[in-house]
């Protein structure tokens, strides 16, 4: 692969966020991450005789830095797993590879992660594991995230932070079988109460019928340090 660039009728700024991060020959890019970079250059016109601007508006959840870091070490033949090196933290580097379509990267950066999953961390590499389709990284966070106790689960800002989609497999999985239903109950009306707004509704408690509700139902009050919900009642 030639890296020296020489070509100016094929260099480009990379400008992303706003910020012009490199420059280099836009085929080099197109040879690193050819599903990415070849579906955004395939439409443009690299004839000018100065290097032409090309911007990118990356998701908020991949960082600019890293973005810059990981693409210059690609294009310079280095080691993006040198965290020492690169100053990049694993998590990171996973989530701008998969956004990048840089599966064999992303898929490094999983099994290495796979090797520090702990209670601390699992609700955070969980779902990241799910947003950059990770399986194998996210059944072993899910397993260490089913020994976690419930009620350090109810204050976790990173778990109460779980989409309905992602608190709903929660509850559904047959590994919380095993917990006491006050508890789970209790851990319901923590997520609910995190954003009230959008949670405390029916919608939420249609998906639980699992569990018995009448015997909880004695205990809300307690539970929750209020009277009850008229709305969360006309779901039981």
């Amino acid at each position: 692969m030639e890296r020296d660039g020489k070509d100016n009728h094929h260099l480009i700024n990379l400008v992303i966020n706003g910020q012009c991060v490199l420059r280099t020959n836009y085929r080099l890019l197109m040879q690193i991450a050819p599903d990415y970079f070849g579906l955004l250059f395939s439409q443009e016109s690299y004839t000018e005789k100065e290097p032409k601007d090309i911007s990118l508006i990356l998701p908020v959840d991949v960082d600019v830095s890293t973005a810059k870091r990981l693409l210059e070490n690609l294009l310079n033949s280095e080691d993006p797993f040198d965290e020492h090196k690169t100053g990049v933290p694993l998590a990171q580097l996973l989530v701008t590879a998969n956004h990048f379509g840089l599966a064999e990267i992303a898929g490094k950066c999983a099994e290495r992660l796979e090797l520090i999953v702990n209670r601390d961390n699992c609700c955070y590499l969980w779902k990241l594991a799910n947003s950059c389709d990770q399986p194998k990284l996210g059944r072993r966070a899910a397993s260490e995230l089913f020994q976690c106790d419930l009620h350090s689960l109810g204050t976790s800002e990173t778990f109460l932070e779980y989409s309905r989609d992602e608190f709903s497999w929660f509850l559904s999985h047959e590994s919380l079988t095993a917990q006491n239903e006050k508890d789970i109950f209790s851990l319901i009306i923590s997520w609910c109460q995190f954003d009230k707004g959008l949670r405390w509704n029916v919608d939420v408690f249609t998906t639980l019928s699992k569990l018995h509700w009448d015997q909880l139902v004695e205990d809300l009050d307690s539970l929750t340090g209020k009277s009850h919900d008229p709305l969360l009642l006309s779901s039981l």
